[in-house]
């Protein structure tokens, strides 16, 4: 990916690509930065054009695959998770890694300079699995978590 991105910018220097990441995890029905653990129980909103976004959540700037993994180790140290009968490292949460391309295209043209931006947006999810309450044997705060993991499960296949 960075490779083609490298070969972009040496064949037209004026233009500009950029790429940032997030990196959440929903736990409990409340969404947590995995990038910044002290942002917590963030809101999603939703913006006229752009759809359904998370306001506060902390996006890098990525040149390469080693941010890609500082920010993935990052996010897993914070995400949640406990041990079940069924699973010692169980994941307690969802999870969603997204990267934000930006290109700026220099145009020029009889009329003078103008410029093209395109935006795209690449997600990638790590779902809870869903729980047998009754085979794991969880009680208290895993049950709550079991019981939220499948809520959202369900809601996610209406």
């Amino acid at each position: 990916l960075f490779g083609k991105i490298d070969n972009l910018r040496k064949a037209n220097p004026h233009n500009t690509l950029t790429v940032t990441a997030s990196y959440m995890e929903i736990y409990l029905e409340q969404v947590h930065d995995l990038v910044d653990s002290k942002k917590t129980n963030l809101k999603a909103r939703q913006h006229p054009t752009d759809g359904i976004y998370v306001e506060g959540l902390t996006k890098k700037k990525i040149s390469g695959l080693n941010n890609i993994l500082g920010i993935l180790a990052t996010g897993h140290d914070q995400r949640h998770v406990g041990s079940t009968k069924m699973n010692t490292r169980s994941s307690r949460s969802h999870a969603l890694l997204t990267f934000y391309f930006t290109s700026v295209e220099v145009l020029e043209s009889s009329d003078g300079v103008k410029t093209n931006t395109t935006e795209a947006k690449l997600n990638l999810v790590d779902l809870a699995g869903s729980e047998r309450i009754k085979k794991s044997e969880v009680d208290g705060e895993a049950f709550t978590e079991a019981t939220k993991i499948n809520l959202s499960l369900t809601t996610l296949g209406r």
